[in-house]
């Protein structure tokens, strides 16, 4: 499977963001308003990636799973 050069740039930013929110989660843990900025920045990272594979894939069918996994993802990561 072939990985293109724009993926390989989603893989990094997403890994720089999440390392991002690990850092502000240790300096602002305490003043934050939420009970963790971690889970608030990983809620939108899900939140973009299932947005963005809606508007991508053509499949109504397909289309539905990736929302549905999106939800459960979601779902599991906040509850």
């Amino acid at each position: 499977m072939l990985i293109t050069h724009r993926t390989k740039i989603y893989i990094v930013c997403f890994i720089a963001i999440a390392l991002l929110l690990h850092v502000l989660n240790l300096s602002v843990s305490d003043i934050f308003p939420f009970f963790s900025f971690e889970i608030t920045g990983y809620g939108i990272l899900m939140i973009y990636w299932g947005s963005s594979t809606y508007l991508r894939l053509t499949d109504r069918d397909l289309r539905r799973l990736y929302t549905a996994m999106m939800l459960n993802f979601l779902l599991l990561y906040l509850v």
